[in-house]
């Protein structure tokens, strides 16, 4: 008979605060062109400014610039989703 409980109850509470997580982002993600209508010079978001990249600057400039947004989002949650 299969059982449908993780072994570790540790592991199934990650993957929820993951799961909500990725959820999160998602919808944060879809509010990307609010930010662009509301922002201004000086005041823009890092959605803001990387979209501006992708227009105004080479494709590795904005690549790197993605890495490195990736790299601070995933490396401050990574100890709660590793």
């Amino acid at each position: 008979m299969a059982d449908d409980h993780p072994a570790d109850p540790a592991a199934a509470g990650v993957a929820w605060i993951c799961g909500g997580w990725l959820l999160l982002f998602i919808t944060f993600m879809r509010e990307v062109s609010m930010s662009l209508l509301l922002s201004r010079g000086g005041t823009e978001t890092l959605s803001v400014a990387l979209y501006g990249l992708m227009i105004y600057s080479p494709i590795g400039a904005m690549a790197a610039f993605t890495m490195v947004q990736v790299a601070l989002l995933f490396g401050r949650h990574s100890s709660s989703c590793g």
